[in-house]
């Protein structure tokens, strides 16, 4: 499979508890990766936008670059990972992205 497209996956993690528990100061780990944009399946995305949630596209890639980030950068635009799907022989995974923006989602970072 000939790849076309470049994303750069995010994983937020803490950099540290303070002395209620809470999580402070995020750093961002970004890892570029080669994969093909894809479109949303209808189905996908009525049953998003049924609960709220404006899926924008699906990107595929090698499972073996994945390591269960969270957030994902394209062409200068975030997304949350709203969910991953593995094909059936374990090479590929799919990755169903939503734009952050336009969910009204505030993780205090983005």
């Amino acid at each position: 499979m000939r790849f076309n497209d470049v994303i750069t996956l995010i994983d937020v993690a803490p950099n540290g508890i303070n002395e209620h528990g809470f999580s402070i100061e995020t750093e961002e780990q970004r890892n570029k990766v080669f994969g093909n944009k894809k479109s949303v399946r209808g189905s996908e995305f009525y049953q998003a936008w049924q609960i709220g949630i404006e899926v924008k596209f699906i990107f595929e890639m090698r499972l073996i670059d994945y390591n269960n980030e969270e957030y994902a950068e394209f062409e200068g635009k975030r997304y949350k990972i709203l969910r991953t799907y593995e094909n059936k022989n374990g090479e590929f995974v799919e990755l169903t992205l939503s734009d952050l923006s336009e969910r009204g989602v505030d993780d205090g970072e983005f």
